[in-house]
């Protein structure tokens, strides 16, 4: 069922969601900066989301990319 909605382009995930808080590069840009240290306080600042948003954007199973 998802591997069809991929392939129709139909399948709603990263920021194609309508409750997503932040875009795809938001996402990579939090992900590459918590690589090198940033703290998770400062990046929730930065964003404007909560810890937890920038806790689930750094798991890649809880926020995925959206497929183009």
């Amino acid at each position: 069922m998802t591997a069809d909605k991929k392939l129709h382009g139909t399948h709603i995930q990263g920021e194609k969601h309508g409750r997503a808080k932040l875009s795809d590069a938001e996402v990579l840009a939090i992900r590459y900066c918590r690589e090198r240290g940033a703290d998770v306080h400062s990046l929730s600042n930065v964003f404007g989301v909560s810890i937890w948003t920038i806790y689930d954007a750094c798991n890649p199973k809880r926020r995925k990319l959206a497929d183009y």
